[in-house]
């Protein structure tokens, strides 16, 4: 084609021409760059159980630092498992993005929970996935990153003033 057949054409068969094929390109590989950004928004920096030794029933908490580098949503499905492998879930909370207001900064965080009544005496462990997403990938709301932490501790035999007394019937 011809510069001079080229302008024959009309102006909106020739911006069509160009805009449609850039419109193209430009979802297209702005889906890819999502697809492919499996990048957390969130990084855990480190992380311990207060107090490092339990007995059941007793309440504890998580504490661990994060880093916020985005605004993002997401689950944080959570479960302990003793010596023997057994495993006791805990309840899945929402992620903590709302309570961490800078990007960039390290923000110390807690979640609490309680030890399960009947866990076996020794080590254990606390463990959580989350499955986070960035605001603005509409890709991560679909197939979200999924973070694993584990964090020892270790269980001593006895029970947290009556918190796993057993129901006797008579």
């Amino acid at each position: 084609m011809t510069l001079a057949s080229y302008r024959k054409k009309s102006p909106l068969r020739r911006a069509f021409c160009h805009i449609l094929p850039f419109c193209f390109a430009v979802c297209i590989g702005a889906l890819a760059i999502m697809a492919f950004d499996r990048n957390s928004p969130a990084q855990i920096v480190w992380g311990k159980i207060i107090p490092p030794i339990v007995v059941a029933g007793q309440p504890i908490e998580f504490h661990f630092d994060l880093i916020k580098f985005s605004d993002y949503g997401g689950t944080l499905k959570r479960w302990v498992t003793d010596a023997h492998g057994q495993v006791y879930p805990i309840v899945s909370t929402p992620t903590v993005s709302a309570e961490i207001k800078e990007t960039g900064v390290e923000q110390e965080i807690t979640k609490k929970f309680a030890v399960p009544c009947g866990i076996a005496v020794g080590e254990a462990a606390y463990h959580s996935t989350a499955s986070v997403y960035s605001w603005w990938n509409i890709v991560q709301r679909f197939f979200p990153v999924d973070h694993n932490i584990t964090y020892p501790f270790t269980v001593k035999f006895g029970t947290w003033a009556g918190a796993c007394a057993a129901n006797v019937t008579q």
